[in-house]
Formats: structure tokens, sequence, C-alpha cells
């Protein structure tokens, strides 16, 4: 899942509970094929908003309004080499 947002709780210690799903996790067999998005309500203890928001989410190729990074980036067009 990628959690697209985060709702801080008062209680520090509240743990992380799922508030909306905006689209499903899309599998094909055991292959996940799609990140499902998020938001969760939980305290500053158990998650932190700046880091679940923000930060790099390796595995992808682009995502809106976050950072990505993908060990094929650059390789080229033909990244499977020749045979």
């Amino acid at each position: 899942m990628r959690i697209v947002a985060v709702i801080p709780s008062d209680d520090a210690d509240e743990p992380i509970t799922l508030v909306k799903q905006h689209w499903p996790t899309m599998m094909l067999g055991a292959m996940m094929f799609s990140r499902g998005g998020v938001t969760v309500r939980g305290g500053r203890n158990q998650i932190r908003k700046e880091v679940a928001e923000e930060s790099t989410l390796y595995w992808a190729y682009c995502r809106m309004n976050r950072r990505t990074m993908d060990l094929s980036v650059g390789w080229g067009s033909n990244s499977g080499g020749r045979r």
C-alpha cells in the first residue's frame, strides 16, 4: 500500500488505523501489479506524517507529487542485454 495522507492524532501513542482506501491494490496472482493508496490515522510515536507522505517510493517508475527510484531508470531501450 502507498500512504497518500496521514491524519495525525492528538494521542501520540494511538495505533495506526485505516481511514480511507483511495484505490485498491491490483494483484495478478501472487504478483503485485500496482500499489493501493490509503489514508491512515495514528499518533506521532507510531507514524511520522512527513516521512509517510514525502519519502521516496522505491521500485516505482513515476508517481504524481512524489519522488521515485527504480533501478531500471537509465538502462536504455535494450536493458535486457543481447543473447
